[in-house]
C-alpha cells in the first residue's frame, strides 16, 4: 500500500540524476565548487559562533578528532598500507603546519568580520608562488610575481593605513594562509610517493596529538550543543573537500575556478544577517585587489596547464 511512494521518489531522483549528466561538464564543476564555497562559508560561520565561548585551540582539537574518527573506515579498509610510509618526517610536518593553520585560521575567524578573513584566506595562492619556487623548483615568470605583490599590497590596504584596524587579528589569519600554503607544498611532495589514504590517516592522527595538549590552558567544557556544532565543523570541512575534487576532476579549471570568489558573497551575507557585519572602505578595497590578483593566478595557471596538456607529447 506505501510502495507507490518510494517508486514515484526513486524514478524522481533518477530523472534529476540523468538531467544532471546532461549538464555541460563545466555547468557541473562550477556548481561543485560554488557548492564548496558555501560549505566552508557555512563552516566558518559555525566557528564563529562557537569562538564566542570556546577558544580557538579548543576548537581545532575537536576539529582533528572528529576528522580522525571519520578517518579510521578508510584506514581499516585498506588494511597495513594506509599506516606504511616512508616518509614519516614529511608526514610530522605537515602536521605540525596543518594545525598552526588551523590555530591561526580559527583565531582570524573569532576575531575578524567573516568577509575579511575569507578574503585574507585567498592569499594562499599568494603565497605558494615563493614556495613552490623554493620547495618544488618551479620556474615563475615575471606576470605571477607581479600577481603576487598587487595581492600583498591589498593586504597592507585591508590593514586600514593610518586607521585602528585589528592589525594583530589580521597578521594573524595571514600566518593561517601561508601555514596553509606549505601545507598544500607538502601534499604535493607526499602525493608522489604515499597513497591518499595513508597522508590523510598519519595528517588526522598526528594533528589530533599535537593540538591535544594546547586544549589544557584554555579547557571550557564544551555543552551539548556546542559538541554538535563541533561535530558540523568536521562534516562541513568533509563535505566542502569532497565538493571541491568534484568541482575540479573533470571540469577545466579556467572555468570554474572564479566561482571558488562566491565564498566573499557568502561571507558578506552571512556575516551581516547573523553579526550586523559591514565592511569598510579600506576592506573592500583590499579585497578587491586579492581577488583580483588570486584569480589572475589562477586563471593563468589554469590556462598553463591546458596548454600543457594540449601539447604533443
Amino acid at each position: 500500500m506505501f510502495h507507490p511512494v518510494p517508486e514515484r521518489f526513486r524514478a524522481c531522483a533518477a530523472a534529476l540524476v540523468r538531467r544532471w549528466d546532461l549538464l555541460p561538464v563545466n555547468i557541473r564543476g562550477s556548481i561543485w565548487v560554488t557548492l564548496a564555497a558555501l560549505t566552508f562559508t557555512l563552516m566558518a560561520g559555525v566557528i564563529k559562533t562557537l569562538g564566542a565561548r570556546l577558544d580557538s585551540f579548543e576548537i581545532s582539537f575537536f576539529r582533528c578528532l572528529f576528522a580522525l574518527i571519520v578517518t579510521f573506515p578508510f584506514a581499516l579498509r585498506e588494511g597495513p598500507a594506509a599506516f606504511r610510509t616512508r616518509h614519516l618526517g614529511l608526514h610530522l610536518a605537515r602536521a605540525g603546519v596543518g594545525v598552526l593553520a588551523m590555530f591561526c585560521g580559527y583565531y582570524g575567524i573569532t576575531k575578524l568580520p567573516l568577509a575579511d578573513v575569507t578574503t585574507i584566506g585567498f592569499t594562499r595562492a599568494l603565497f605558494m608562488i615563493p614556495l613552490a619556487v623554493l620547495f618544488l623548483g618551479e620556474k615563475v615568470h615575471l606576470a605571477r610575481w607581479t600577481a603576487t605583490a598587487a595581492g600583498f599590497i591589498g593586504v597592507l590596504v585591508m590593514l586600514r593605513p593610518g586607521g585602528e584596524g585589528p592589525v594583530f587579528a589580521v597578521l594573524v589569519a595571514l600566518a593561517a594562509a601561508a601555514f596553509t600554503a606549505g601545507g598544500i607544498v607538502l601534499i604535493k611532495k607526499l602525493s608522489e610517493t604515499e597513497h591518499p589514504v595513508t597522508i590523510l590517516v598519519f595528517y588526522n592522527f598526528a594533528t589530533t596529538l599535537v593540538s591535544f595538549p594546547t586544549i589544557f590552558p584554555v579547557w571550557t567544557a564544551p555543552t551539548l550543543r556546542e559538541l554538535v556544532l563541533l561535530g558540523v565543523v568536521a562534516a562541513l570541512a568533509g563535505i566542502g573537500q569532497f565538493c571541491t575534487i568534484r568541482g575540479y576532476a573533470d571540469s577545466e579549471a579556467s572555468a570554474v575556478v572564479a566561482f571558488g570568489y562566491s565564498r566573499m558573497i557568502f561571507a558578506l551575507g552571512i556575516g551581516f544577517l547573523i553579526w550586523g557585519e559591514i565592511p569598510d572602505l579600506w576592506s573592500l578595497m583590499g579585497a578587491a585587489i586579492i581577488v583580483a590578483s588570486t584569480l589572475f593566478i589562477g586563471l593563468r595557471e589554469a590556462r598553463r596547464k591546458t596548454l600543457r596538456e594540449a601539447a604533443p607529447p
